[in-house]
C-alpha cells in the first residue's frame, strides 16, 4: 500500500515537471521571438514617428522654376536668406503643387545653399524627368519633406553634387522614388521610400560617392539599383521590406558596398551583383523571415529551428517514457481476482490472496494442505 502511494505520487510529479519543462521551452522561444521582432523593426518605425509629428506645409504654390538668374531673392514670402553657406536660403511649409504639369519645382545652375523644410512636392505629371528636379546644383538640403503622389519620377538630381535628403518620405511615384544621374556626394539618410511602380533608389550614368544609409525602403519592384558606372556607393543599415523583385541589384558597377542592411524575404532574389565585380563588397546583410505576424533575422530563424527541433526531441522522450510506463504497467498487473474459499478435494478453507496473471495460460494453484491442484 505504501509502496503504491509512493509510485502514485511520483507518477504525477513527473506528469508535472514534463509539463513545466514543455510549457518553459514554448515560452522562452516565444518570449525571444516577440523580443527580436520589436527590435527589429524599432528603427523603422522611430523612423515613421519622428516623420509623422512634423508639421507640414501651410503655404500653397504654383509650379516653380528656380536658377541663378530667377533665384529665390525674387520670392521672398516663401524663401528667407541670401543663398551663402552662413545664411542659406530657407524654404519652410511650402507645397509645391505641380497641378499636373511636368514638374513641381525645378532648380537648375546655380551653386546658392538652401534648405527645403517641411515641404510637399506632388502633383506633376507626364514630365520627362521628374516632380522636384535638381540640375547642375551644389549645397541642398532637403528635410522632413514629402515627395508624393507624381505620375513620374519623385526626385531626380542630376549632375549635381553635395545634396542631402534627410528624414523625408518619397511614396506612391509612378516610376522612381529618386533618380542619381552623374552626380557626387549625395546623402540619402533616415527617409522612407516606398510604393514606386518602379525603382525605389535608382543611382546611375557615372554617379559616385553616395551614401545611402538608416532608410526604410519597401513596397517598390526594385528598392535600389546601381548601374552604369557608378561607383563608391554605400548601402548601409537600410531595412528593405516587401520588394517584389530584388532589394539591391547591382549592373556594370563597381566598388560599392551594401553592409549591414536588413533584407525581408521577397518573392524574387534579395541582393544580386550583375556585374560580377570584385570590387564590390556584399557582407553583413541579414535576411528576416516572416513567422505569423513576425519578422526575425537569419540567426535567429536557426534558434527557432533549434528550438522547435528540441520541443520535438522533448516530447518524444516524454511520450516514449509514458509509453514505457504503461507496458511495464501492464506487464505487473495484479490480479485481484480471489481463488476459492474451500478446496475441492480436502474441504479445507483456502487463503485469500492474489495471483499473478502470466501470459494468456489458465492460473494454477496448489492447495497448500493436500496438495491438489485448484483450477
Amino acid at each position: 500500500m505504501q509502496f503504491d502511494l509512493f509510485y502514485h505520487v511520483v507518477r504525477k510529479f513527473n506528469k508535472r515537471r514534463n509539463i513545466i519543462m514543455f510549457g518553459c521551452g514554448t515560452l522562452i522561444l516565444l518570449s525571444t521571438i516577440m523580443i527580436y521582432s520589436e527590435s527589429a523593426m524599432g528603427d523603422t518605425q522611430l523612423i515613421t514617428q519622428n516623420m509623422s509629428d512634423t508639421p507640414k506645409s501651410a503655404t500653397n504654390y504654383g509650379h516653380l522654376q528656380i536658377s541663378e538668374q530667377n533665384n529665390w531673392s525674387t520670392y521672398p514670402e516663401i524663401a528667407q536668406g541670401k543663398g551663402t553657406y552662413d545664411e542659406p536660403y530657407i524654404i519652410d511649409g511650402v507645397t509645391f503643387d505641380a497641378n499636373y504639369l511636368k514638374f513641381s519645382l525645378k532648380i537648375s545652375n546655380t551653386q546658392d545653399y538652401m534648405i527645403f523644410r517641411n515641404c510637399v512636392f506632388n502633383g506633376s505629371y507626364n514630365g520627362d524627368s521628374g516632380s522636384f528636379i535638381i540640375d547642375s546644383c551644389s549645397n541642398i538640403d532637403i528635410i522632413s519633406c514629402e515627395i508624393i503622389n507624381n505620375e513620374q519620377t519623385g526626385l531626380f538630381i542630376k549632375d549635381s553634387q553635395n545634396i542631402t535628403v534627410f528624414q523625408t518620405t518619397i511614396e506612391y511615384n509612378s516610376d522612381t522614388g529618386i533618380s542619381c544621374s552623374n552626380s557626387s556626394n549625395i546623402t540619402f539618410e533616415s527617409n522612407i521610400i516606398e510604393a514606386t511602380d518602379g525603382i525605389g533608389i535608382l543611382i546611375e550614368s557615372n554617379s559616385h560617392n553616395i551614401e545611402i544609409l538608416k532608410n526604410g525602403i519597401g513596397y517598390n519592384e526594385i528598392g535600389i539599383k546601381i548601374m552604369s558606372s557608378s561607383s563608391y556607393v554605400n548601402v548601409t543599415e537600410n531595412d528593405f521590406d516587401g520588394n517584389s523583385n530584388y532589394h539591391v541589384i547591382l549592373v556594370q558597377s563597381s566598388f560599392n558596398s551594401i553592409i549591414g542592411n536588413t533584407l525581408s524575404e521577397n518573392d524574387g532574389n534579395e541582393i544580386i551583383d550583375e556585374s560580377n565585380d570584385e570590387t564590390n563588397t556584399i557582407r553583413d546583410n541579414s535576411i528576416t523571415y516572416l513567422l505569423g505576424e513576425f519578422y526575425l533575422e537569419q540567426d535567429y530563424m536557426l534558434l527557432v529551428y533549434y528550438g522547435l527541433i528540441i520541443g520535438i526531441v522533448i516530447t518524444a522522450v516524454i511520450i516514449g517514457r509514458i509509453r514505457k510506463r504503461k507496458r511495464s504497467a501492464n506487464k505487473q498487473k495484479i490480479n485481484v481476482n480471489r481463488i476459492k474459499d474451500f478446496c475441492p478435494h480436502c474441504g479445507e478453507i483456502l487463503p485469500k490472496i492474489p495471483h499473478k496473471e502470466i501470459s494468456n495460460q489458465p492460473r494454477v494453484n496448489y492447495c497448500e494442505h493436500c496438495g491438489e491442484k485448484i483450477l
